[in-house]
């Protein structure tokens, strides 16, 4: 059964981040606490046993389930992507053992590296903003109040208006199971807005009557409006 596998790859070298053309070669799911290079690719029908690794490269059903370089296409840096990958089962007694494994990559110079994975999960939420806000601001305040980066916080451009000044977004975070565990205690879904934080002003009327109360003296005190079915996959973060 084909799946899709959501990735994000990123190097660390400022200078290396400009070239986008550099693609990578997904070869193989290996065993975890293994040396990345020597490590054998995840075989849980022992097909390794019984043919060889150059029978593998000739016939793709000969291979071991973790062999992937003749069942995806290359990988491109520095943008969340998608691929599908033939015959990788992330459900049922195969699947789940597939988590914790690490996915090993190699570059055009010949640099190999490998990455944990771990599954992911997207949680829906709806959120209350002013209208004004831009959707990187919006997007930047969440990933800082929830620790992940801004790439796991997709937001749709529709967008529902709310009294005179709001506006209510559909959201998505795409996180592991402590990130999302996080979210979930932190956020009112029913409220839209955090737990704790005072409701986003809508109305023109309590914008003005927040105006007035909060000055002192003539002098207005300084207000920040920043308040601000889960779907399994897998998620590849490697930082090279």
């Amino acid at each position: 059964m084909p799946v899709e596998m959501s990735y994000f790859i990123i190097e660390d070298n400022e200078e290396k981040r400009s070239k986008m053309e550099k693609a990578f070669a997904l070869l193989d799911i290996v065993t975890p606490n293994s040396i990345c290079k020597s490590a054998i690719p995840f075989d849980p029908f022992k097909i390794m046993s019984s043919t060889k690794l150059t029978e593998c490269q000739n016939d793709k059903q000969l291979c071991p389930l973790g062999a992937l370089s003749k069942r995806a296409a290359s990988l491109k840096i520095g943008i969340r992507k998608h691929i599908v990958i033939e015959d990788l089962p992330l459900t049922g007694p195969i699947g789940n053992k597939i988590s914790g494994h690490s996915i090993r990559i190699k570059t055009q110079d010949g640099h190999v590296d490998c990455a944990l994975l771990e599954r992911w999960y997207e949680t829906p939420f709806r959120f209350v903003v002013q209208s004004n806000r831009s959707l990187e601001n919006i997007q930047d305040e969440l990933a800082s109040k929830l620790d992940v980066k801004p790439f796991q916080i997709a937001i749709e451009y529709t967008r529902e208006l709310h009294e005179d000044m709001c506006s209510i977004y559909n959201i998505v975070l795409t996180a592991n199971i402590n990130s999302t565990q996080h979210f979930l205690s932190k956020f009112d879904m029913y409220e839209k807005r955090f737990f704790g934080e005072q409701p986003v002003p809508c109305s023109k009327e309590e914008m003005s009557r927040l105006a007035s109360s909060n000055s002192v003296n003539g002098v207005p005190k300084t207000i920040n409006w920043f308040s601000p079915t889960i779907l399994s996959l897998f998620f590849i973060n490697l930082f090279l």
